[in-house]
């Protein structure tokens, strides 16, 4: 029997803002047979447990920093319900220090799992506290000989073999988290900045703590501690003249990350589809098209195996036909997918 379906029926809720550690988590808990329901704040995630069933989820997977309201409030709030009290709570967060593991614990969470998520370590503790085996970590989906669409850029400053790790081989999904990554944190130095400017040191500390952890998880330690030194002196309450340099330093290594990233992902003219593979990609795309129309979250798999098979030769479209599929936007899956099999099957 495959190890991963021996969590298969489980529902877990995770709590979590940034849509790239969404698709991250999701993703490794999917692939070991979890359904997962996604809440982006503690109160939408109040929300939702109110809404279901008692033991509907077996768990709750808790970020600590969010906007609205933060993983450690969400939790003191949903155990002063008599719904909840037993109700499994694991913190998922970059702050990994002992005082972090306190403040989780005094707020009545049952464990910690750091962030860059590896996948033995999840498992294990999730089986601590849902009663399931756990399973043994996946088999890397990684190939010997990679195809085109499966060839991965080199990165200064990037451990690559972390960052494909954490997804768990699949180098088609490596990729697209390299492009999320550039499009969505690019900017966050002058989000500091401007946050700061504007008298929000949580939002300015919550910025530079979710670069750090994507950081981590795509295996760029460098940059890592850079967000990190900015993150500390934010919580510190340090003057922005004492931030200048720090900030300087992480403008520089992330700006040096993103045009890497930019460069080796710059859609280039469609290659000629590879005539052996036309008809496992149409019936991939019929597949992705029925799920999407459906609402069916199994899309985002569906979507790596036909990205998978279509490799370089329709670039243009692909980035925001991911985008589309991962927020989800069925809608427009739905409409870009259609305009993409129009270019790769014209007759």
């Amino acid at each position: 029997m495959d190890e991963s379906a021996r969590f298969a029926g489980l529902r877990l809720l995770l709590v979590e803002d940034n849509e790239l550690n969404q698709t991250i988590a999701s993703g490794l808990l999917e692939a070991g047979g979890v359904a997962v329901d996604v809440a982006p704040d503690g109160a939408v995630a109040l929300d939702m447990l109110d809404a279901s069933a008692n033991g509907f989820y077996a768990a709750v997977l808790m970020d600590m920093q969010m906007p609205v309201m933060d993983g450690l409030a969400a939790t003191r709030a949903l155990r002063r319900n008599p719904r909840f009290a037993k109700l499994p709570v694991i913190a998922m967060t970059a702050n990994a220090m002992q005082h972090d593991r306190d403040a989780c614990l005094a707020a009545g969470m049952n464990d910690h799992v750091a962030k860059p998520i590896e996948e033995a370590v999840l498992w294990a503790t999730l089986g601590r506290h849902v009663g399931a085996p756990a399973p043994r970590p996946s088999p890397l989906a990684d190939k010997g000989a990679a195809d085109d669409a499966d060839v991965l850029p080199e990165l200064g400053g990037v451990d690559m073999a972390a960052g494909l790790r954490r997804c768990l081989g699949n180098r088609q999904r490596y990729r697209l988290l390299l492009q999320q990554f550039a499009q969505t944190q690019r900017g966050v130095p002058d989000a500091v900045v401007a946050a700061l400017g504007q008298g929000d040191a949580a939002g300015a500390e919550r910025a530079a703590h979710t670069l750090r952890g994507l950081a981590a998880t795509i295996g760029a330690p460098q940059l890592e501690q850079h967000a990190q030194a900015v993150e500390t002196l934010i919580r510190q309450g340090q003057s922005q003249a004492v931030l200048q340099l720090p900030l300087a330093a992480l403008r520089v290594t992330l700006g040096e990350l993103v045009a890497q990233i930019d460069a080796a992902m710059a859609p280039s003219a469609a290659a000629p589809l590879d005539p052996s593979r036309v008809a496992s990609l149409q019936a991939a795309c019929r597949r992705l098209m029925a799920l999407l129309r459906a609402g069916d979250t199994d899309a985002v798999l569906a979507f790596e195996r036909f990205a998978a098979l279509a490799g370089p030769a329709a670039p243009r479209r692909m980035q925001a036909l991911a985008a589309a599929v991962q927020a989800p936007d069925h809608a427009t899956a739905v409409r870009l997918l259609g305009e993409l099999a129009g270019e790769l099957f014209p007759d």
